[in-house]
């Protein structure tokens, strides 16, 4: 095998073993809103009907939280903003997020 190829290869390795702690950290990250805000938790659940998408939307920049996550939003005291955005996913945004979401589940 070429050198390069090698080389290529680890950082292969390198970047599956980052995305599996990501989505490790992603579910520890839900578990933990569970606990601190159990309601939201349980909307986004019925709402995605997935805890890894649930999970996934929490995570995700988004324009809306002017490019911060849903966690960033709550750390900073924006309760109500990440309601009122939950809130919105039952409309034609809310199915193109969750198709979004699908796609990175996968």
């Amino acid at each position: 095998m070429p050198r390069h190829s090698s080389k290529f290869s680890d950082i292969v390795l390198e970047v599956a073993r980052a995305n599996e702690l990501r989505a490790e950290l992603i579910l520890k990250a839900f578990a933990v809103l569970e606990s601190q805000y159990a309601e939201i938790a349980h909307m986004l659940l019925q709402t995605f009907s997935n805890r890894q998408r649930a999970a996934n939307w929490m995570s995700m920049h988004q324009r809306r939280f002017d490019g911060r996550s849903a966690y960033e939003v709550l750390a900073e005291g924006g309760e109500d903003w990440v309601w009122d955005e939950i809130s919105r996913l039952g409309g034609h945004e809310g199915a193109e997020t969750i198709r979004l979401l699908e796609g990175v589940a996968h």
